[in-house]
């Protein structure tokens, strides 16, 4: 991809040649131009009304402070021309000239550094007072002083007036330019030429170097950028003849930045070794700063990261000590820019993140939309689609606003990479089309091949080899003739897979190995790892098999150990997501490999590379959170993630309070993406207390677990794990055993999760929808129940028919521990029927234990982390049958309880009607509202929640039990830190899921108090990672709970992890909304096998299911099948 690189990358506004009436410098010191002028007048107003008069032979010298303005008169008859010379003697001036009428008709800023003349022309058409002002171009600036004069008082000729054309011409151009409409700048460049002819025909050859780099810059807003480096070239030699090393600089610079944006890498470093010594010359440390910056990016664009590196972290420490936010910003991008490029994805979005706070201050788009489009890039790197769109597009709009082609381009480019990443190639192709065309406008080499290269994997993709050829010849041309070696190394890897699907695989060997040799070269360690995995490939297809493994497991070390460097865990989570094919292509090998060599091992280092590539930031963050990486951390930090988080809920709140009203569709979308901003704010501040804990620092990444630890370590001989790795082509399962590790082919992964959908339907059925009728309902029901045991029996055989006869000899009675994948995730595994040839339904529960991991190694980190653990001596917390509405009537008994008066009830009944601002209705509640979203009409009690409570506090002594319920049933008690003495810990209420942001996730509690004031009961994921919970089981007896965002790789991301985060060994909860009394029914019989009869707790829940099986009233799965243990099975 192009990385993109400020388009006035040494300067925003470039200061060193002032042209008359350039309004840039103008704007320097004003703002806008007429916003100058209006400063102008204001400080005119400010002057004595005696003012003092210049005339020939008698200058005035004066000294003159930063902000000032000095006015002067100059009489002049009708038809005289008067020279104005303004001599600068340590301070840098801008003169502004106004007829008799008031209007001001010209504006010159020629020199820079407080030396040399102004020189301001004036032709009088009428008799009167003209008004001279002499302005402090920098309003901090220290005092100088200057001499003011009348050089030349005469009749005007006709070059006198064509002088006064030519300056007129540009006053009317620097208005015009200082427009962010291109059509604006378009008429400025007709202007400033007309004026160019005039002053070379007079000769001035001061104006015509001014106006040599005017014209330059406006080339370069209008992306022209050929055009740009003719004029800036011609302004080099101009300012050198007239002796203007200060302007010859700055024209120099102008050359340096348009083959910057011409790809021209070479020449522009060239161009920039001869800027230095002339900064250095005038000890100019910001200006010094800003080429250094500059130089930065051209190493980087050369592939040389290092030598970047190091002039950039000078330029960022000069702009520091300058106190120049704006350059401190293009230090700050420039170092993501370079930390991307070396795959230290963590420390670019830091940069890239502290620049976008500067120039979210600021007023230029141009500046913003490049960072905006960094960020997206990243997140792009990163498998987070969803935010890189996000980033991207905001990024597309404004240039498209602004009409900056070249940055637009680019960015089409980003977006024609993700759609091919998403499957849209169709659009895909349209936006890299479209970036081409642009690129090949404005002149971009670089990017017009980089933008070749993408369309030539497209068109590889369309099946037209022959179009991805000319592409990638086009490419490869254009990254030699630009320096590009990433590029370069990127067209060559694409070139070896075109050679390989052409079936030249010698050829396609031959341009990967350049591409590996070259990504190494030039440290791009993505390109080398891309390039291992298409030599993996294309050696497999060779059957060169040990080469091909060899080749994987080099590049998995390299996507692992670029991963590690990524401290904020949902971007490490997406980025394995991105990588799951890389896995899955290694571990199908293996299962190859094992097909011709059985007895090998292969199988075995199949398993382990499927271990690999699952669940790792869940491992990841089981370890940091025994380690408690907040202690030590800085306190600053912390309390602004407490801040955050209270932000977040805020706003949750605001947004799930218009939920549902279509006048404030607007608002609600805005307030999404406000939360949407802060949640990645709160991952990005969890990354940076995880850089800065010392604990963190000391703790050892989890390794995943080889096949013989869990042998021999996690497994006994009553169990057998059965994991399941989905993939395109071939699907695998493990069995493994304390004796044996055997592998099965199964069907692809869609074929098996087709299946797997259809009998999660039928499963659920029962599930209420909205506007059914109960003839609907039962119509649609009874067609699923028609439907169930043909589909079961045909998902039971696909998954578990290759193990069916174990099943039913050696492996009968034994214990199941199952890692699924994909959407086999949300199965109830021991819903499954046995393969057999009869058709009697018989669930897998009837003969086996079930227990669900999100991998194996998962059970190895609880079980090390949970070692030496001190039991707590309580037995069980039960949390449940909260109060949800105002009108529950546990609310009018508390209040007689309290009075025991008729008045109390009567005032209750009258706020009930009439809400007062601190207990507002619950109807309109945020929570409420957010019910209403997710189909579930209203947060209704749960009346055998409490009968489930009163059950299983009956079974525990006293002493050792907490029940709360009712108003006692509350978010403040289940943060309190009292649930931490409990080793068993029940929550039965509603849960509520975010698949989107299952940190939105939660469970609800008591909304309202005994005193009948609404209050905040919702308790939200990242408050429940927060949580200390040193329990043996955590039951989640509410809808859904087991369920979350899928990511692939990592599985199902919700509640169940941040309760295993908060300390958990295990944790029961549920795959659907379930039926309040069979769950009342199922847990009562659950907690009576633990408490009572000494059962673990994956045997008794293995009982209570299958006493419900035997119930006709509750034999369907849906009503016992939902809950699934997870976690430690001992």
């Amino acid at each position: 991809m192009t990385k993109l690189i400020p388009a006035k990358f040494l300067s925003p506004y470039p200061r060193v040649v002032r042209l008359c009436i350039l309004l840039l410098t103008a704007t320097l010191a004003f703002g806008q131009w007429p916003s100058s002028a209006n400063l102008i007048r204001r400080e005119a107003m400010q002057q004595p009304l005696d003012l003092p008069s210049l005339s020939t032979g008698a200058p005035i010298e004066r000294e003159l402070s930063g902000g000032q303005t000095h006015i002067y008169r100059i009489a002049l008859s009708a038809g005289q021309f008067a020279l104005v010379q303004v001599e600068q003697r340590g301070v840098e001036v801008v003169l502004t000239a106004n007829g008799p009428d008031g209007k001001e008709f010209a504006l010159v800023d020629l020199r820079i550094g407080g030396k040399g003349v102004e020189p301001l022309t004036m032709v009088a058409d009428a008799a009167g007072e003209y008004i001279l002002k002499v302005i402090s171009r920098n309003p901090k600036a220290a005092a100088g002083r200057y001499e003011a004069k009348v050089s030349e008082l005469r009749l005007a000729t006709e070059q006198d007036r064509a002088r006064v054309k030519a300056q007129s011409l540009c006053y009317e151009a620097g208005l015009l330019s200082v427009k962010e409409a291109p059509e604006a700048k378009r008429k400025a460049v007709q202007l400033y030429t007309e004026a160019l002819l005039l002053w070379q025909q007079i000769p001035e050859p001061l104006w015509e170097a001014g106006l040599l780099w005017r014209l330059g810059r406006l080339h370069i807003d209008l992306t022209e950028f050929r055009q740009a480096k003719d004029y800036f070239s011609r302004g080099v030699i101009a300012r050198r003849a007239v002796g203007d090393r200060r302007g010859e600089a700055s024209a120099q610079n102008g050359v340096c930045e348009a083959l910057h944006y011409l790809g021209d890498m070479k020449e522009k470093a060239e161009c920039l070794d001869a800027l230095i010594p002339i900064y250095r010359e005038f000890g100019d440390r910001l200006e010094e700063a800003k080429v250094l910056s500059n130089i930065a990016n051209t190493f980087r664009s050369m592939g040389d990261y290092q030598a970047a590196l190091q002039a950039a972290q000078q330029a960022l420490l000069i702009f520091q000590a300058e106190s120049d936010r704006v350059q401190e910003s293009f230090a700050l991008n420039t170092l993501g820019q370079i930390y991307w490029s070396l795959n230290e994805h963590q420390l670019a979005l830091d940069h890239y993140e502290r620049a976008l706070a500067i120039r979210r201050e600021g007023k230029d788009k141009r500046l913003l939309g490049i960072t905006l489009g960094d960020i997206g890039e990243i997140y792009y790197d990163l498998g987070d689609f969803l935010h890189a769109l996000d980033y991207f597009s905001q990024a597309l709009a404004i240039s498209e606003e602004i009409g900056d082609r070249r940055t637009k381009a680019i960015r089409l480019q980003n977006l024609g990479l993700l759609w091919k990443r998403t499957g849209e190639t169709a659009k895909a192709l349209a936006a890299q089309t479209q970036s081409l065309a642009l690129a090949r406008a404005v002149g971009d080499r670089q990017a017009e091949g980089r933008t070749l290269h993408a369309i030539s994997e497209l068109y590889l993709l369309l099946g037209e080899k022959a179009k991805a050829r000319d592409a990638l010849t086009q490419a490869l041309e254009l990254a030699r003739a630009t320096s590009d070696p990433v590029g370069e190394a990127a067209v060559l890897r694409m070139m070896g897979t075109l050679a390989a699907a052409s079936g030249d695989r010698q050829q396609a060997i031959t341009l990967l190995q350049q591409s590996l040799s070259l990504a190494r070269a030039t440290g791009d360690l993505q390109g080398e790892r891309d390039a291992l995995v298409n030599l993996a490939q294309t050696e497999r297809e060779r059957n060169n098999l040990s080469e091909a493994r060899g080749y994987h497991e080099k590049a998995l070390e390299l996507t692992e150990s670029l991963r590690t460097k990524i401290l904020h865990q949902e971007l490490r989570a997406s980025y394995l997501a991105s990588r799951q094919d890389e896995y899955e292509l290694y571990a199908d090998l293996l299962m190859q490999m094992h097909q011709q060599q059985p007895n090998a091992g292969h199988s075995a280092a199949a398993f382990e590379i499927s271990e690999r590539g699952r669940a790792r930031s869940l491992l990841e963050t089981l370890t940091e959170a025994r380690a408690d990486i907040r202690q030590g951390a800085d306190a600053g930090l912390l309390a602004e993630e407490r801040k955050l988080s209270d932000r977040i809920r805020v706003k949750e709140q605001q947004r799930t309070k218009l939920i549902g009203n279509p006048v404030a569709a607007k608002q609600t979308a805005v307030l999404a993406k406000e939360i949407g901003n802060l949640l990645n704010e709160y991952q990005s501040l969890q990354g940076r207390i995880r850089a800065v804990s010392p604990r963190y620092a000391a703790l050892t990444q989890p390794q995943p677990v080889t096949a013989a630890e869990i042998q021999t370590q996690h497994l006994d001989g009553h169990t057998v794990l059965l994991e399941f790795a989905l993939g395109r082509k071939h699907s695998w399962m493990w069995a493994v055993t304390p004796s044996a590790v055997m592998s099965y082919e199964l069907p692809p992964r869609q074929e098996i999760e087709t299946a797997a959908r259809k009998f999660y339907g039928l499963l659920t059925a029962r599930q209420p929808m909205d506007n059914e009728s109960s003839n609907q309902y039962a119509a649609r029901v009874a067609e699923a129940d028609a439907k169930f045991q043909t589909e079961a029996s045909a998902l039971g055989r696909m998954l578990l028919g290759p193990i069916a006869s174990r099943l039913g000899r050696e492996w009968k009675g034994k214990r199941l521990l199952i890692v699924a994948s994909g959407a086999l995730a949300y199965l109830p595994f021991a819903a499954l029927p046995l393969p057999s040839n009869n058709n009697h339904y018989q669930p897998l529960i009837v003969e086996h234990e079930i227990v669900s991991l999100p991998s194996a190694s998962v059970l190895s980190v609880i079980r090390r982390e949970t070692a030496g653990r001190t039991a707590v001596s309580k037995t069980i917390a039960v949390l449940a049958d909260p109060v949800f509405e105002r009108n529950d009537p546990r609310l009018l008994m508390a209040a007689k309880r309290k009075a025991g008066n008729q008045e109390i009830a009567v005032n209750i009944r009258s706020a009930a009607e009439t809400p007062s601002s601190e207990s507002v209705s619950l109807d309109d509640s945020p929570l409420m509202r957010s019910v209403r979203n997710i189909n579930r009409g209203t947060l209704s009690r749960l009346p055998f929640s409490r009968e489930e409570a009163n059950e299983i506090a009956s079974l525990a002594p006293a002493r050792s039990l907490l029940k709360a319920t009712d108003f006692q049933a509350s978010r403040a008690k289940a943060m309190s830190g009292e649930l931490s003495n409990y080793r068993i810990i029940h929550f039965a209420t509603h849960g509520l899921l975010n698949s989107e942001h299952p940190e939105l996730s939660g469970l609800v509690l008591s909304l309202v108090d005994e005193n009948g004031k609404a209050q905040d009961g919702f308790l939200r994921m990242h408050e429940i990672y927060n949580l200390r919970l040193p329990a043996e089981t955590v039951v989640l007896s509410a809808c859904q709970t087991a369920l979350g965002k899928e990511i692939k790789g990592e599985g199902l991301v919700g509640l169940t992890r941040g309760f295993m985060y908060a300390g958990a060994q295990r944790v029961v909860a549920s795959l659907w909304q379930v039926d309040d009394l069979a769950t009342a029914d199922l847990m009562k019989r659950f907690y009576r096998g633990m408490l009572k009869d000494g059962m673990r707790p994956a045997a008794a829940l293995r009982a209570a299911q299958l006493e419900m099986v035997k119930q006709k009233r509750w034999s369907v799965p849906y009503f016992w099948a939902a809950f699934v243990i997870q976690g430690e099975w001992r």
